[in-house]
């Protein structure tokens, strides 16, 4: 529908991607997506003779410890726009390799998350792991195979714009609270219309806490509640 150009820049745009239980905070910005993946060769051998092999799991914790440190360390700046205020780059999924102890293994693969703040250069930022991943293998002898994801960040939208105006005056009016704005570390469908400049702002009344979790679950009455400022924010157009 976008690449269609049904949308215009005019257009109100709300996308109920993410929310708290107050109902208190529109999102109006987001940190760059970045996603690193690491396939690391080595040789695999029987444990009791690691001398005659390559051990990819030691080169990935070497390699998985030393980007988290230099990252961290080259980009400590902060923007109380977000929370956390702070770019995060963490190790998150490490897949299996091999199914017994007695083995060195040849092959480890491992992934970073990074939610990084709109001021940081993503490019610098892979040039400092890119220079890592190369030292990794001079150190360890093992090949080292980068692959990247990046969605940078788009650009904010102004808490002055009429969408964002248009709907505290609704929650005001629904909940009876003031809500603030703010951006967050995660992804949403706002970011599609963004990077087409049309303004477009996140927000919901939903439970806080079990987003991506086995009893991940909302309230009736939030819906409700959420039926009510769209219906608002539609007549004071």
């Amino acid at each position: 529908m976008l690449e269609r150009n049904l949308y215009r820049p005019d257009d109100l745009v709300i996308v109920p991607d993410s929310g708290n239980d107050a109902g208190d905070f529109i999102e109006i910005a987001e940190k760059a997506d970045w996603k690193l993946k690491f396939t690391v060769i080595g040789k695999q051998v029987h444990a009791a003779l690691p001398h005659t092999g390559i051990n990819a799991c030691r080169a990935a914790n070497m390699l998985a410890y030393e980007i988290d440190e230099a990252l961290h360390k080259a980009f400590p700046e902060e923007d109380k726009t977000f929370d956390p205020p702070f770019s995060t780059f963490e190790p998150t999924r490490r897949f299996a390799n091999v199914p017994n102890t007695n083995t060195v293994p040849g092959r480890e693969v491992f992934e970073f998350d990074c939610r990084v703040l709109p001021c940081v250069s993503l490019d610098e930022a892979f040039n400092i792991v890119e220079k890592i991943r190369k030292d990794t293998e001079i150190k360890t002898g093992a090949k080292i195979e980068l692959t990247v994801s990046r969605n940078d960040a788009v650009p904010v939208t102004s808490p002055d714009s009429e969408v964002v105006k248009l709907l505290v005056k609704s929650i005001n009016e629904v909940l009876n609270i003031e809500p603030k704005t703010g951006g967050i570390g995660g992804g949403t469908f706002a970011a599609l219309f963004r990077r087409r400049g049309i303004p477009a702002v996140v927000w919901s009344q939903e439970c806080g806490g079990v987003a991506h979790q086995p009893d991940e679950f909302t309230e009736i009455k939030y819906v409700v509640n959420n039926s009510k400022v769209f219906a608002l924010m539609m007549l004071g157009m």
